[in-house]
């Protein structure tokens, strides 16, 4: 007997006391169900048993532990006590665990991305979308809570476009865990807001310039013109000119000789590009290089014309092989031509009694290709030994340039200063170096507008022009309303002349950039003004051609005269017409 003691002695320390003891509990698996399965009636998931002895009965309802959220997930916690039989408390559990629906991004449907809207300020939350760009469709599930949001970011791109990305995010509350991408799922959207109106882009076709070095030469290229409506109220031109000094509207720089082809690029709206192309042509035009006497003294020669046996004329010839000093070609040393005419016929000059006193002779250098330039040379002809009689020039009609300066009715503008300028420059040459020059000289206009220049030289080029100083005591706030009446449309130019006016910054069109100067130069001094002028001058002539004025002011009118090769009479009546640029009601009281 005392082995069987010692048997049960061991076993009891290896089992549990629920296996020793004579009262024992067994509970039901726990279990995992939908969250949406029925916990009203929880005994459907099994009982517990009391087992007393190898008999087993009923533990009844026990306790229930509710641990759910507000989607009905979590778990619930059975739990049934009892006593053994030496009255410990003896339990068991089971865990009914209630899961999540099954949410993912399936369950959603997002909107269209990538919607292309036209305008400048449109507001997207407040503009009738397509319904497949709006929000973003849920197709829900059981026990789930699902929360939808939005955010915008804009982004610029340019003067006419803009983007927003709108970011939607979606969020099932029944798992999602902070800090995590658990339970949320994001979509981008893109809408591209662009102005609709397409820029026209006009810039010059060809540019074509004379070389001045012999490989290449500087080309100030035409600003290229952009119309139309910008967002922004401007539009960005680029050039890929390889060439230019910059890669803005401005493709000024120097260029090789040859022809050289680019395009201006303007862009508008989100990407789209409108552009045109300019050709560079530079020629192969470099001019020799004249370098001759300033100032030479020749006498005549006795000449008997009609072999009476008296002298009654004198001659004296220079070549033009005289004059010359070191005339060269920048490019290359072939044979130069010396001559006083620019048809190379004249290699030489006949001077003569007419010709006393001091001459201004241009003599021509001519190369091989017929490029050509010149140099003034000074001959004063003499008659010292000779003694030629009645020897001296004729008194004959000066060349002149004349005319008279009139405001639009035909009344005189006095005090008008006339500036002639000889347009080619004068190699003044002498044994101590050569210097380029330009005669510029000014005269002003009497009480009648008229002025007469007269120290002008033969066959030489000149361009007239004229300028007055201004008055913008003549400038008041009725000129500006007048001007803001005709921005809004509420009122038209009667005349003319008053929309030339109405340009002040001159750029041959009047708008809202005209009304917004102006009202920031009301009793502004006029070198405020643009070019620092308030009067402008035009040639009658193109004054008289005028048409159109209201849709380009500037169009056609010339601001000065050329006179090309100057002859008798050629430079005679140039007349001006002087407009004051914003006396507006000036010019509308002189009507149609």
């Amino acid at each position: 007997m005392k082995y069987a003691y010692l048997f049960l002695f061991f076993v009891g320390l290896t089992v549990s006391p629920n296996l020793m003891a004579s009262i024992t509990i067994e509970c039901p698996a726990d279990i995992s169900l939908p969250c949406n399965s029925n916990i009203q009636n929880l005994s459907i998931y099994g009982n517990a048993f009391i087992i007393d002895n190898g008999k087993k009965t009923d533990a009844g309802p026990g306790s229930v532990t509710y641990n759910l959220n507000s989607c009905n997930v979590g778990t619930l916690t059975r739990r049934w006590e009892t006593k053994d039989e030496n009255q410990n408390l003896i339990y068991c559990t089971q865990v009914i665990t209630l899961e999540p629906g099954v949410f993912t991004e399936d369950n959603i449907r997002w909107p269209e991305t990538d919607l292309a809207l036209e305008g400048c300020d449109i507001d997207i939350d407040n503009v009738d979308l397509p319904e497949e760009y709006r929000e973003p469709f849920i197709y829900h599930v059981q026990c789930s809570q699902i929360g939808t949001s939005k955010s915008d970011q804009v982004v610029i791109f340019g003067s006419d476009c803009k983007k927003i990305i709108r970011t939607w995010t979606v969020i099932n509350w029944c798992t999602f865990i902070p800090g995590t991408d658990i339970g949320k799922f994001t979509f981008t959207q893109i809408f591209k807001i662009s102005n609709g109106d397409v820029p026209e882009i006009k810039c010059p076709t060809e540019v074509v310039v004379d070389a001045l070095e012999c490989d290449s030469s500087f080309v100030r290229v035409p600003f290229v013109s952009v119309f139309g409506e910008s967002c922004s109220g401007g539009y960005q031109v680029t050039n890929n000119s390889e060439f230019a000094d910059t890669t803005s509207h401005d493709a000024s720089g120097r260029y090789p000789i040859g022809y050289t082809s680019f395009n201006y690029t303007v862009e508008f709206g989100c990407g789209q590009k409108q552009q045109c192309r300019t050709m560079v042509h530079v020629t192969d035009n470099v001019r020799p290089v004249p370098y001759c006497l300033a100032t030479i003294n020749v006498a005549l020669m006795p000449v008997d014309t009609d072999n009476d046996g008296v002298v009654d004329n004198g001659m004296v010839e220079v070549w033009g092989s005289d004059v010359n000093i070191a005339s060269f070609h920048p490019c290359h040393n072939r044979p130069l031509d010396f001559s006083f005419d620019p048809d190379s016929l004249s290699t030489a000059i006949s001077l003569t009694c007419q010709n006393v006193g001091l001459n201004n002779v241009p003599m021509y250098v001519t190369d091989d290709q017929g490029r050509q330039s010149f140099c003034l040379v000074h001959i004063v002809v003499q008659n010292n030994g000779a003694n030629i009689p009645n020897c001296g020039p004729l008194v004959g009609t000066r060349p002149l340039a004349s005319g008279r300066i009139l405001d639009p009715i035909g009344q005189p503008i006095e005090d008008v200063m006339i500036t002639h300028r000889d347009m080619s420059p004068t190699i003044l040459s002498s044994m101590t170096g050569t210097n380029s020059v330009q005669y510029v000289n000014s005269i002003r206009s009497d009480e009648d507008g008229a002025y007469e220049v007269d120290d002008l030289q033969l066959q030489r080029n000149y361009s007239l022009y004229a300028y007055k100083e201004g008055d913008v005591s003549r400038v008041d706030n009725n000129d500006i309303q007048i001007l803001e009446a005709f921005i809004r449309g509420e009122r038209y130019f009667v005349n003319p002349f008053t929309y030339i006016a109405a340009d002040i910054n001159e750029d041959g069109y009047v708008n809202v950039d005209d009304y917004n100067l102006f009202r920031n130069l009301e009793n502004a001094s006029e070198e405020m003004w643009p070019d620092q002028r308030q009067w402008v001058f035009y040639t009658k002539t193109s004054v008289d051609n005028m048409s159109a004025p209201e849709s380009n002011v500037r169009m056609n009118l010339a601001q000065s005269y050329t006179i090309n090769l100057l002859d008798y009479g050629y430079g005679e009546n140039k007349q001006f017409v002087g407009i004051l640029k914003g006396d507006l009601d000036f010019y509308e009281a002189l009507g149609q």
